[in-house]
């Protein structure tokens, strides 16, 4: 809990995000490129997730670093 607001964070120590793409990660459909080249994805996860915080007027942060992993905050 912060300034009043419950946080929920997700972290995991994958192949990370290139900061280029962290706008795109938000549409439906879109992969970013070294998922294209290594796993089956939809490119729906995240696009869910943002719908889903949205309802519950929830905000999300992301930072992530390229070969260190990507942490998720949602703030509510």
């Amino acid at each position: 809990e912060e300034n009043g607001q419950k946080i929920l964070s997700v972290k995991d120590d994958g192949i990370g995000i290139r900061e280029e793409e962290l706008p795109n990660i938000w549409k439906r459909f879109y992969r970013a490129e070294n998922v294209r080249k290594t796993r089956e994805s939809t490119g729906l996860g995240l696009a869910i997730v943002r719908q889903i915080a949205s309802i519950h007027h929830a905000q999300i942060k992301v930072f992530s670093k390229i070969g260190e992993g990507t942490t998720f905050l949602i703030f509510f």
